[in-house]
């Protein structure tokens, strides 16, 4: 039993990361070391994320037949069933002669040939096997509701080959497919990304009078790029916060370059090189009571950057990030340290 919610947890965290592949694999383990309907219909709803219509449906009905009308997921399962049904195409397999073992994009059919079965739109490898013969076949699932495939046994031995076999105790179960491209959490070609940030920050007064003011701001950090590879990004990255001391309010902008590098799974570090400008247009010296007016021009501003990814999907990251930055300001301006503490997207 303990091992079975282990790896039922392990499997919805996997589902939740998007690694459907990985989660059907240990909801398949914890119904194998305790069986319960709720297990089976988080099978169904892998199968569905990887595209397997045969497989979702099959393990959704399972539940249906075993959870009844009164099982808490019933009405999710009948209408995951019907759009499932809805969505995809039925290819209708036959063979001559009959009784062939079917292989479809890989995966084995659970009845031989004739048989049908719901696919996804589009092209599908079809493969017939006998005792003794095995032929194949590229099948095109288009618009018609039902495409009907007749695989025939080859004249030429020299067409024969050795059958494939189901892996062990597998029989029933569709087994994952091999990776498709990258996995979602990896980044390749164009890149966006959008995070709010909260900037706290402090202004240096200039050398011919020294004071400083401390504030926060908030405001809307922007990146545009592409990846290199799918540890480096090249982006474009636009900053613009607001405070609230001031009239009018406190402003910090820059512009620039920025890299930002994969260090693990869930980390970025990078840099940024840019041009901006921060303004403080009021604030009281603390000293003499006068109001000051703390400004650095557009002038060279390096930050560091430190994300944190809290949730991975296909589509991207959402990230925690830090951007520890400085303005580098000539003797006439006002230095300025500041911090952004940002959440937000970045999609690939």
């Amino acid at each position: 039993m303990e091992l079975a919610r282990k790896h039922f947890a392990d499997g919805v965290k996997r589902y939740r990361d998007g690694d459907y592949g990985g989660a059907r694999a240990l909801f398949l383990e914890a119904d194998a070391a305790h069986h319960a309907p709720a297990i089976v219909y988080n099978i169904a709803r892998a199968e569905e994320r990887l595209g397997h219509p045969q497989a979702a449906v099959d393990a959704y009905e399972s539940y249906l037949a075993e959870a009844g009308e009164t099982g808490e997921f019933t009405q999710a399962a009948i209408v995951a069933i019907a759009q499932i049904r809805g969505s995809s195409r039925q290819l209708r397999i036959e063979s001559k002669p009959p009784g062939a073992r079917i292989f479809i994009d890989g995966s084995p059919t659970r009845e031989p040939a004739p048989t049908r079965v719901l696919v996804p739109a589009g092209r599908h490898h079809v493969v017939a096997e006998g005792g003794d013969w095995r032929t194949e076949a590229d099948v095109d699932a288009g618009p018609s509701t039902v495409e009907t495939v007749t695989l025939v046994k080859p004249e030429s031995p020299a067409l024969a080959a050795v059958p494939i076999a189901a892996p062990p105790g597998a029989a029933g179960v569709t087994p994952p497919p091999p990776p498709a491209g990258p996995p979602p959490e990896t980044s390749d070609g164009f890149i966006l990304g959008a995070e709010f940030t909260v900037v706290p920050h402090r202004f240096d007064g200039t050398a011919a009078r020294r004071a400083s003011s401390f504030g926060l701001a908030a405001g809307l950090m922007v990146d545009v790029g592409y990846a290199a590879s799918d540890q480096l990004l090249v982006l474009g990255r636009a900053h613009v916060a607001v405070g609230s001391k001031g009239a009018p309010a406190t402003t910090l902008a820059s512009i620039g370059v920025a890299l930002s590098y994969r260090a693990g799974k869930a980390i970025w570090i990078g840099a940024a090189f840019q041009g901006g400008r921060a303004l403080l247009p009021g604030s009281q010296d603390p000293n003499s009571g006068q109001q000051l007016r703390f400004d650095s021009d557009y002038v060279f501003c390096p930050s560091l950057e430190v994300s944190i990814a809290v949730l991975t999907r296909p589509y991207g990251q959402w990230l925690v990030s830090f951007f520890p930055g400085y303005f580098f300001a000539s003797p006439a301006d006002s230095d300025v340290v500041f911090l952004p503490i940002g959440f937000g997207l970045r999609s690939f």
